[in-house]
């Protein structure tokens, strides 16, 4: 009823409005608009007519609001916009509020429909923004323009970025994106993303990005699956363009360029997710069909004003894609469970410090979220959650395990004592409901019994709740019909790392690795390659001893190795075993004790000391890689010949680049 009268107050507004210029001979046409958002642009356009025939004069800003703007938005840009709409005969009853509401979007909707803008959605977006532009004599300021550089300092429009000359340290596909689906009329799902880091020498503001959609089992165009495409960097948004602007050759492609202010802060990671939008009438056949997304190039800006573009031959990554699927969602019953990692600080494999007389309890070693997508809630009465020790059965580690949702506990379940390595423990009678379109995460705690029986200083577990688990006749899992969801309607996993339980345990954090090669001086001189890794050892509740020993070659090290192990990275060959390799730590070394010919180092409870180790390899053979990681680091409380702990947890960072082209001269 609301909207219906407002419909009719607004065309009773238009038959005055008729009326006058009917006087004026202005009006030649009768009134056709069928909508409230062709009622409103007919009432602006008369209104502009009116100014003119009156001596009125078009209001000019200099430039337009910056894009994008959209429901939720406030600030200075906003009430620009609004007082621009204002000023063009576009309601906004509220007036210049600074706040982009119902109103707001209406008025964008009507400026859209009455300038040939399609959709006219009410969303301002770049296109939007143009158009605004020209129509006021100024420049659009939304986009990378550009900049100046002075000082080392790099300015486009109001971002700035601090530093020297800087690139992609490292990027890598974000692994809980993995065959997603992108429901009918459903906006922004999240499809595909990269974790990309800069270096320390440079802020880096990504400014394009290409990417490219191909068929997978699909054999209609991508805008008969998609409406949009839109570029996320940590979660907020910076492009976004209509599905039917991709081009298709053979595959479907678009360099995109991104907003200003897409900015990754020098030795800092970010997040560059894809999201996509399905259309609204999605055609059955086209259902379940597949898509694949890949990044083909990433472009960005340093301090400098330098603009480099990766791509996906180089430092982007690999080649890989992302497959998902374009689905309905039209009925109750046709839902997906949504399941993601969680908390990164609970699932990364760590040391748990576990007590040689006392348990430990409320430890907690899994994190993920369960997602309610579809229009149907989701009610989960049976949990299964797959435990895996090491050295040990579960229950000599663990006595209890407790579930807890948004931080409510849900349930709670004792280890039996027939628990094995490997055990499945089911969370029964929850009767736990997730809204259609809520998100809950979940969480485990563990009580830990003490290491004086079976139970060793050393051993491990890790957590598991993905496909093994929830294909199990075990999940209990309805839709809102009562019907249990199949397999096919579960997505995403839940994996942990691997928890060390140790009662006298060490903090390893990596500082900073290295390389260089210093090149042969005369005719058979080889090449050398020159590496370090530093990193820093804190003792948790006692003093700790570090072994000296340094053990090459060891990719797995085992309790039995003694000292620190490396090896070669995987992607390296040095065609010889010749090498020099030296351990040296910062800080007091008058208690670090020498047995046989090995120095072990003191670190005392509580206290930090920074290891750094080096290797230098020739090249046995010409055009030879060669690269470093550490695999193992051996400690104890004591300073003999053997330290029977092995920490071997995390290390995936401690590692050099590769040197490629090492040759004999």
């Amino acid at each position: 009823m609301l909207i219906k009268s407002k419909t009719a107050r607004v065309f009773a507004g238009v038959v005055g409005f008729a009326m006058v210029f009917a006087a004026f001979g202005a009006v030649t046409a009768p009134v056709q608009a069928q909508t409230l958002a062709e009622l409103q642009a007919l009432v602006a356009s008369l209104t502009a007519q009116i100014a003119a025939l009156s001596g009125g004069s078009s209001t000019t800003m200099g430039s337009a609001p910056m894009a994008p703007l959209t429901m939720g938005s406030s600030g200075a840009e906003v009430t620009k916009l609004q007082n621009w709409l204002i000023s063009k005969g576009y309601s906004v009853p509220a007036g210049a509020t600074g706040y982009f509401g119902a109103q707001t979007a209406a008025a964008v909707a009507a400026f859209q429909a009455a300038n040939g803008i399609s959709p006219a959605a009410g969303y301002y977006g770049s296109v939007t923004a143009a158009k605004v532009a020209m129509m006021s004599g100024g420049t659009t300021t939304g986009g990378t323009t550009g900049g100046t550089t002075t000082g080392g300092t790099t300015t486009s429009g109001s971002s700035t970025l601090n530093g020297g000359a800087g690139s992609l340290d490292d990027a890598t596909f974000l692994s809980k994106y993995n065959n997603e689906k992108v429901g009918e009329d459903e906006e922004d799902v999240e499809v595909s993303g990269l974790e990309l880091t800069a270096d320390d020498g440079s802020d880096l503001m990504i400014t394009a990005v290409r990417l490219v959609f191909n068929e997978g089992t699909a054999n209609q165009d991508f805008n008969d699956y998609a409406t949009e495409v839109s570029l996320w960097l940590n979660g907020k948004e910076y492009a976004r363009l209509d599905a039917e602007d991709f081009t298709d050759n053979n595959d479907w492609s678009k360099t995109i360029s991104l907003d200003k202010g897409a900015i990754i802060k020098a030795d800092d990671t970010a997040d560059l997710v894809v999201a996509v939008s399905g259309v609204s009438n999605l055609d059955s056949n086209d259902v379940g069909d597949t898509w694949t997304v890949a990044f083909d190039e990433v472009r960005f800006v340093d301090a400098q004003g330098a603009s480099v573009t990766e791509t996906s031959q180089g430092d982007i990554g690999d080649t890989d894609t992302r497959t998902f699927s374009f689905e309905s969602f039209a009925n109750a019953s046709d839902v997906e469970l949504k399941i993601k990692e969680g908390s990164s600080s609970v699932n990364d494999p760590r040391i748990i410090d576990v007590d040689d007389t006392d348990d430990t309890d409320n430890v907690e070693i899994a994190s993920w979220t369960m997602e309610a997508k579809g229009d149907s809630d989701i009610v989960i009465d049976v949990m299964p959650v797959l435990f895996t020790t090491v050295g040990a059965d579960l229950d000599e580690e663990v006595s209890s395990v407790t579930l807890f949702a948004d931080g409510e506990e849900i349930g709670s379940e004792s280890i039996a004592s027939s628990a094995t390595t490997s055990t499945v423990i089911s969370f029964d009678d929850l009767d736990f409901t997730i809204d259609a379109g809520d998100k809950v995460e979940f969480t485990i705690e563990a009580d830990f019994n003490d290491t004086e029986g079976s139970f060793g200083s050393g051993d491990s577990l890790a957590v598991d709740f993905g496909e093994g688990q929830t294909n199990n006749t075990l999940f209990d899992a309805e839709d809102q019909t009562g019907e249990n969801l199949s397999d096919s309607d579960i997505t995403g996993t839940l994996s942990s790392g691997t928890f060390g339980l140790f009662d006298t345990g060490i903090q390893v954090d990596f500082v900073s690795s290295n390389d260089s090669v210093r090149t042969g001086s005369i005719a058979g001189d080889p090449d050398i390659a020159d590496f370090t890794v530093k990193f820093d050892v804190t003792a948790n509740d006692d003093d700790i001893y570090i072994d000296g020993d340094i053990i090459q070659g060891s990719t797995t090290p085992t309790s039995a190795t003694d000292g620190l192990t490396w090896a070669t990275t995987t992607d390296s060959s040095t065609g010889t075993s010749s090498y020099t390799a030296t351990l040296s730590v910062s800080g007091d070394s008058s208690d670090d004790v020498t047995t046989t010919g090995a120095v072990s180092y003191l670190v005392e409870a509580g206290e930090t000391r920074t290891f750094t180790f080096t290797v230098s390899i020739p090249a046995g053979a010409d055009n030879v890689n060669a690269g470093v990681r550490i695999t193992g680091i051996k400690f104890d409380t004591d300073s003999g010949d053997a330290h029977a702990s092995l920490y071997n947890f995390d290390l995936g960072d401690f590692k050099t680049d590769t040197i490629t082209g090492l040759i004999i001269h």
